[in-house]
């Protein structure tokens, strides 16, 4: 029995007292800071996450995802948390029924409303503590380049300074922009089921819901935009697009650089340096 099987049939009998024996699993594949399996007893199924990769570095806290995940879970927008382990990532939450929303599912009239709906419903949740800095993320993320010789382009400098002008005009906007926010909403994250569901907090914390709008609608065209933002806001004004385009830079320097952290595993090097670069050429390339 290997060691990830291992640590699964004890997560399980630990958590909710199934035995080896009375169990089905079926193996859901590695996401890039986890493994992932679906466990069924009768009619209890339930997915299992251990965690595992560099979660640390790539600025998750499991304290908050924790907090995000239970908040959501009691508004019925993400799956009930059965159990959590803050120190390892490991985490079991019942099974949702539904496929994973496609990026062409996504694109669909009835899937834009839908996520502007869901994204709202988790804007207007209490604030918790926790925190998500995608402009201090940035920063840690040149530096940790620079400490371990990763990609990094030859227009760093003039590209951060862009950001920190965005990061000080979004400072003095209203603190009414600050919500509990997913931070990692593209269509992956969402399942279709019996409605539409939003799962994986990792990335949660208390942030400018520009940065959720923007994520879910990185892959739409300016009509798609719109749709989802009067969905959100119930209507679609020239300030509502502007915040759009400017956080699309951040959103964009943000994933970047988590492709850049992401090249120092040998493996997937050639794979993220090649994803940083062509989104690193989309900012040297924005107005």
């Amino acid at each position: 029995m290997n060691t990830v099987n291992t640590a699964l049939l004890e997560l399980i009998q630990r958590a909710l007292g199934w035995l080896q024996a009375d169990i089905t699993i079926e193996y859901a594949g590695d996401g890039l800071t986890n493994k992932n399996f679906i466990v069924t007893n009768g009619d209890e199924k339930v997915v299992v996450r251990l965690g595992a990769g560099q979660s640390s570095v790539l600025g998750i806290r499991r304290a908050t995802e924790k907090q995000a995940a239970e908040a959501a879970a009691l508004a019925g927008i993400g799956p009930e948390l059965v159990c959590f382990c803050e120190q390892s990532g490991d985490m079991i939450t019942r099974f949702i029924p539904g496929r994973l929303l496609s990026q062409e599912g996504a694109l669909t009239e009835e899937s834009i409303h839908a996520i502007g709906i869901t994204l709202k419903k988790l804007h207007e949740l209490p604030a918790i503590a926790g925190k998500f800095e995608p402009y201090e993320d940035v920063r840690a993320r040149i530096q940790y380049a620079k400490e371990n010789s990763l990609y990094l382009p030859g227009e760093i400098l003039p590209l951060l300074e862009k950001l920190e002008r965005i990061e000080q005009e979004r400072s003095n906007q209203a603190d009414s922009l600050i919500k509990l926010c997913h931070n990692d909403p593209f269509p992956n994250n969402f399942i279709a089921g019996e409605k539409l569901w939003l799962i994986d907090y990792e990335y949660a914390g208390m942030g400018d819901l520009y940065f959720d709008l923007v994520c879910a609608s990185m892959f739409f065209n300016e009509i798609q935009t719109k749709l989802l933002l009067t969905a959100y806001f119930g209507e679609c004004t020239k300030e509502h697009y502007s915040n759009m385009e400017q956080m699309k830079y951040v959103v964009t320097f943000w994933n970047a650089m988590w492709a850049v952290v992401m090249s120092k595993e040998e493996a997937e090097k050639e794979k993220y340096e090649s994803m940083a670069k062509g989104m690193f050429e989309s900012l040297i390339n924005s107005k």
